[in-house]
């Protein structure tokens, strides 16, 4: 079967029609009420709403929320990740993702050398020249005139953040 899309000119439409939808497949199709599941995505926005449809049919139901991974410290490493990429490894993306002290850092002390680096060097903003974007770490290591281990740091997170957020694939 080709899934079908059904359109609303309104929400209150939408949740009309969800609560015929739910009551027909209780009482027409014998679908026992705790086999069925109304799946949010924003839970904090619809929930109250959802409620007051549901008890308004008669629909007994509980609620079973969980928080999305972007809610935890931990699960906040992949939008670190992303920042970084998508605003070219600007000093506060960079700060953002290495300042997450949930994450078990390899070499913790580098994360704070990096970032003071970034600071004394004045690492803020990046930018594009000629189409092209400008790592603002990068031109302050080309000035040092050696490869510092701050450089080798940053290097790696960015060689590995780009791979990651340019993978076509979860195995990539």
């Amino acid at each position: 079967e080709k899934p079908v899309a059904m359109f609303f000119d309104n929400s209150a439409q939408e949740l009309h029609h969800l609560m015929l939808y739910i009551k027909n497949a209780h009482e027409n199709q014998n679908i026992p009420y705790e086999k069925m599941a109304i799946s949010l995505t924003d839970s904090e926005e619809f929930l109250p709403y959802i409620k007051k449809e549901l008890e308004k049919y008669a629909i007994p139901y509980t609620v079973r929320i969980g928080k999305s991974m972007g809610k935890y410290l931990s699960g906040r490493l992949f939008t670190a990740i992303q920042d970084c990429y998508k605003n070219n490894f600007s000093f506060s993306t960079i700060q953002n993702l290495l300042t997450n002290e949930s994450l078990f850092w390899k070499y913790p002390e580098l994360n704070q050398e990096l970032i003071n680096f970034g600071i004394k060097n004045n690492c803020f903003c990046s930018f594009e020249e000629e189409g092209k974007p400008q790592y603002p770490f990068i031109k302050a290591f080309d000035h040092l005139g050696y490869e510092s281990q701050e450089e080798k740091y940053y290097r790696s997170l960015q060689k590995n953040i780009t791979e990651l957020c340019e993978s076509k694939s979860f195995k990539d």
